[in-house]
């Protein structure tokens, strides 16, 4: 017999949750990962994990950095299991035709579209080769984490959150206007 097993999940509690905080998850995992699949199967395993903690009657003091860093956890694993296959395909013949591509902008105007298409990719690229850390802690803060939730999130302390972003920013300038010159 588990321990807690008298002890009611509270389900209003975790649909809660859900409602509150379930479309800013799914943006800030869809953003990381690029794939609604992956995306969806991620917060399925988050909120499976919450369901355990209340099965186990462990309070969570804040909900949100909580759920935020059980699914950043999760992209984490993806994006390194992810970037393993990245490497080993690109050791291969025609490997880069493998990989997936970026998504194409629609504009009105073919010029304008042009110039978005080659914007998007050339940011995407950026994005795609900062460390994956940088990449959690952009996502998290745009995803409207405070410093305390990024902190929680990323399981560092609160004082290096600012300094931990501003890196991420300038390494994302930084790549892009590489990517410009080249």
């Amino acid at each position: 017999m588990r321990p807690n097993e008298d002890v009611p999940v509270p389900e209003q509690e975790i649909e809660r949750f859900y409602r509150d905080h379930h479309k800013a998850l799914y943006r800030f995992v869809y953003r990381l990962l690029g794939d609604p699949d992956e995306a969806c199967d991620v917060l399925q395993e988050t909120y499976i994990k919450l369901h355990r903690q209340f099965e186990r009657n462990h309070g969570i003091e804040d909900p949100r950095a909580w759920l935020f860093r059980v699914a950043c956890n999760s992209c984490y694993t993806l994006l390194k299991r992810r970037e393993t296959w990245r490497q080993i395909l690109q050791k291969l013949p025609l490997g880069e035709r493998l990989l997936p591509g970026p998504a194409i902008l629609e504009t009105v105007d073919a010029e304008e579209s042009a110039l978005h298409k080659e914007r998007e990719l050339l940011v995407r690229r950026a994005y795609g080769n900062l460390r994956i850390r940088d990449r959690l802690a952009l996502e998290l803060f745009h995803s409207g984490l405070t410093y305390d939730g990024i902190a929680a999130a990323l399981g560092v302390d609160k004082t290096s959150v600012g300094k931990l972003l501003t890196r991420a920013r300038r390494r994302l300038q930084q790549a892009i206007e590489r990517g410009e010159r080249q």
